[in-house]
């Protein structure tokens, strides 16, 4: 039913043998049963410690008590009573109005006061049902015990203790008892937003005795919790089932080998289950309208209603969302394996919302004791996140089933549920929208094919929800799941749905986040969002975690940008707009070893980037559309480097044995032409860049020219030349012409070089060396220099000035790569160290200012590296995760795959 109660357990001397007989297990095995040895432990603790307490007048009944051959543990309930409660404490249970709703710290209170205060309303439908008549003064004519009410500080949760069951006989006291309960039950399904007149004697009970807030809200927000507890007991305690009283008491009566002294048998004397009965039948008769109260009433699972558009508790204009395209491995375990994720997998801001696919939970009855909602509360609370557990197929009222999403809150409580309003054959349709109003505005829920219906995906965007989640399961054709070919048809499919609800979503400033399974359950693995301006898709077909953000404040992308060509086909006809393809290097599922960070990331073609991890001394390639490795490069000794010199040749460096690998790979097939080749170097090299004239390798204070390598034959040194300011390793070479370069070496000093008739020219430059310098790029006549200080540094080759500082939002976080881009004038790409908010499209001003125009959201590690070229943006971060940014063609201003196509 929802209610925390301590836990009991038996410990019994006696063991049944298979006949059914009871008998003390012999001497020498007495210390090996669990129960027994546990039974002699007690005996022997609690003797002496209770004689010391007692007189001798009591020795006897002490020591008959402990002679019995069972003994009930109950664990100690954590907490203290509601009227020990400090005022901090107490205002746990503090219900505020939505104006007083007005910060994050708010925001928590609230939804702690109302699973506080329905937890209470649960535990009087408990009471209820048992007759346990010395709690709550509902029923009851007294004044109730506030002793038996424990709350729980640090879980922010109540507790109900010294729990006793006295079921009222047949006749005129329990005719009078059934008729207070049609009473109050009638009262409250009437009006649920007034307080009945029953609720009198439970607001004196709290003003009187207890900490807790007797107010107007509070005992609205009890009668709530008590309908839940109503419609639990019902859908959870079946007459025709195991769960049944008559069941229930059998199986209790069954549990121990002997009685003692008939008190085992006593006691379950004055239980009658025929009091249960007439309770639950009672419960029976009104849940059709407890069950419409707490699916169609938008405040009935949280009190509090929010305004829309308010932005993230953290403070943050963009929600973040969880995407889990995974199998169900239990409850239990899937449970477990969310918090541990959400624990240690995440170096920045937390998800808001996570979102599983369809057919994902076991099918039962919509309630806070099922198995998989129980078990994943306690994580949405711990995490302070809304989790929606796909769809299950419910148990409605009668014979009605439905196929149903349930949204669990931040405080673990069901924030809603939606029905399904166009479901298959053998199910019955939903008749509501699944809107629900949350701190960051109004969310809404489609199952599957809903959205695919005019009528259905109109009806729920009326309501103005500026976000919608989808659990589907998208059927994979019959094919092998595994193949490539499969793969790629998986692919398909789902850029075909996105390019479905692009325009639309631009149109209607609506977000659509989609969740499939995995393929090896019969699905696509389609997951994606699918947003005004941007798309971000799964990382694969198979099981796998992605996140993604939302932009509350729904600003235009690319402000002040020249409006897209229109383009042929309609639906493609998106706005300004970008593709975000998520790779991930494959792991133990669930387990494992964590992957390394990316070291280098480099854009092979449009489709394909190459990527090194740190002490790795492999390169993969990954199919952009797939999210495959379709290639993995081995070399002898550890990468630091790697390039693309042609469309089909990969280069890398390997520093600590001095080497030169190339590789001749067919990108369209995405496997090995030829063996590679490996040239020894005659000292370290740190940095590559191909130029016209060839190869250019950074070494310590010195930069060598080689011929490009081919398929039939290796590179060669041409020219070799020592640089003049700095002895340290060259880092960074950067392309400023055809035929120039510069070279910045590891303490910050530059280099101009010239390339001429095979030699190389080099000559200092005069500006002030930038400390430490993370990554450099060209644009607008200057050096870029990103820092670990978290500022760029601009330098103009020919000034004598000193370097220029230029800020950017980066909050100190270090710099860690950079891009130029011209898009209708001069862009820079920034990537930093920062948790969130880490990838920065920065607008450069004449003057040579920077501002921050765009943010690339969704890593959630800091970044280490970062690409472009073939009209694709590539970032790598700390969790071994790349983001390609793909920039639709025709959809953006004229010229910008060209731009991207030849950036540094």
């Amino acid at each position: 039913m929802g209610v925390k109660v301590p836990k009991m357990r038996l410990v019994d001397y006696f063991c049944k043998t298979t006949d059914g007989v009871a008998m003390a297990p012999p001497r020498h095995l007495a210390t090996q049963t669990n129960s027994v040895a546990e039974w002699h432990v007690i005996k022997r603790v609690l003797f002496p410690l209770a004689l010391k307490k007692n007189g001798e007048a009591e020795k006897v009944k002490v020591k008959k008590e402990l002679n019995r051959a069972f003994f009930l543990v109950m664990e100690l309930a954590p907490g203290k009573p509601l009227d020990n409660l400090t005022a901090r404490e107490a205002s746990t249970f503090a219900l505020r109005s939505t104006l007083q709703v007005t910060c994050a710290e708010d925001v928590h209170e609230a939804e702690h006061a109302n699973r506080a205060v329905r937890e209470l309303g649960r535990l009087i439908a408990l009471d209820i049902l048992c007759n346990n008549w010395d709690r709550i003064p509902l029923l009851w004519p007294n004044e109730g015990n506030v002793h038996n009410i424990f709350f729980d500080v640090e879980d922010r949760s109540v507790y109900g203790i010294d729990n006793s069951m006295a079921t009222i006989p047949k006749g005129p006291k329990r005719d009078a008892y059934i008729a207070r309960l049609r009473k109050v039950l009638s009262n409250i399904t009437a009006a649920p937003s007034v307080v009945c007149e029953e609720m009198a004697a439970v607001r004196q009970f709290l003003a009187a005795c207890t900490a807790v807030p007797a107010t107007v809200a509070t005992c609205v927000q009890l009668q709530l919790g008590l309908l839940e507890g109503v419609c639990d007991a019902h859908l959870g305690l079946d007459f025709d089932a195991a769960t049944s009283p008559v069941a229930l008491k059998e199986s209790v009566r069954n549990m121990i080998a002997m009685d003692w002294e008939n008190v085992w048998a006593n006691e379950l004397k004055i239980i009658d289950t025929s009091f249960h009965d007439e309770v639950l039948a009672v419960f029976a008769e009104f849940y059709p309208k407890v069950d419409a109260i707490l699916h169609e009433w938008p405040v009935s699972r949280s009190f509090v209603s929010y305004n829309d558009g308010l932005s993230s508790e953290y403070g943050h204009d963009a929600v973040k969302i969880l995407v889990m395209q995974e199998r169900n491995y239990g409850d239990l375990k899937c449970a477990q394996l969310l918090d541990d994720y959400l624990s240690q997998g995440w170096s920045g801001r937390k998800p808001d919302i996570v979102l599983y696919p369809e057919n994902w939970m076991q099918g039962g009855a919509v309630s806070q004791s099922h198995t998989t909602i129980a078990a994943f509360s306690r994580v949405a609370a711990k995490h302070r996140a809304y989790v929606l557990l796909g769809t299950m197929v419910e148990r409605g009222a009668g014979a009605h089933t439905y196929v149903t999403s349930v949204l669990l809150g931040p405080d673990g409580c069901i924030a809603g549920t939606y029905r399904k309003q166009r479901p298959g054959s053998g199910y019955d349709h939903g008749t509501t929208p699944g809107v629900f109003e949350t701190p960051f505005g109004r969310i809404a829920v489609l199952i599957c094919f809903d959205i695919e219906n005019d009528d259905v995906l109109r009806a729920t965007l009326d309501l103005r929800p500026f976000l919608v989640l989808n659990p589907v399961w998208i059927s994979l054709p019959d094919t092998d799941a595994m193949s490539r070919t499969s793969k790629r048809t998986c692919a398909v499919a789902r850029d075909a749905m996105r390019r479905k609800f692009e325009a639309f979503m631009g149109e209607q400033m609506v977000t659509l986040v989609r969740c499939d399974q995995p393929h090896f359950l019969g699905a696509t693995g389609s997951s994606q969002l699918i947003g005004p301006y941007c798309s971000v898709l799964s990382p694969n077909n198979g099981e796998c975690r992605f996140s993604a953000s939302v932009d509350t404040s729904l600003r235009n992308f690319w402000q002040g940008s020249v409006p897209p060509r229109p383009r042929t086909a309609k639906e493609d006809n998106t706005g300004n707009r970008y593709i975000v393809h998520v790779l991930q290097p494959p792991t133990l599922y669930g387990g494992g070893r964590a992957p390394a960070a990316v070291e280098h990331v480099t854009v092979l073609g449009p489709k394909t980037v190459a990527t090194i991890s740190r002490s790795c001394a492999d390169v993969r390639i990954f199919d952009v559309d797939t999210g495959d490795i379709t290639a993995t490069l081995r070399a002898p000794d550890t990468v630091t480097c790697v390039t693309a010199a042609a469309a089909d040749t990969v280069l890398a460096l390997c520093a600590v044995r001095p080497l030169l690998c190339t590789w001749f790979v067919r990108l369209s097939e995405g496997v090995l032409a030829e063996e590679a080749r490996f040239c020894d170097l005659p000292e370290p090299a740190f940095s590559i860049i191909v130029t016209e004239a060839g190869l250019v390798l950074g070494h310590a204070g010195a930069l060598s020219l080689w011929s490009a390598p081919a398929r039939e034959h290796s590179a060669r040194q041409l020219a070799y030349v020592a640089l003049p300011q700095s002895r340290t390793p060259v880092k960074f070479l950067v392309s400023v012409s055809a035929s120039s370069l510069l070279a910045v070496h590891e303490d910050g000093c530059v280099a101009s070089v010239q390339i001429s008739g095979g030699h190389l020219v080099c000559s200092a430059v005069s500006a002030a060396p930038p400390p430490l310098p993370t990554c450099v790029t060209w644009c607008c006549g200057a050096l870029w220099v990103g820092c670990s200080d978290g500022a760029l540094r601009r330098i103009v080759p020919d000034a004598s000035s000193a370097a220029a500082t230029v800020a950017i939002a980066a909050g100190g976080a270090a710099v860690t790569g950079l891009c130029a881009v011209s898009w209708c004038g001069p862009w820079l790409v920034v990537a930093t160290a920062a948790c969130e908010d880490n990838l920065l499209l920065v607008w450069v001003g004449e003057s040579g200012s920077a501002e921050v125009r765009h943010v690339f959201r969704g890593h959630t590690a800091a970044l280490t590296c970062l690409a472009c070229g073939g009209g694709v943006l590539a970032s790598g971060d700390l969790h071994g995760e790349v983001r390609v940014h793909e920039f639709v063609q025709n959809a953006v201003p004229v010229g910008l795959a060209a731009m991207l196509a030849g950036a540094t």
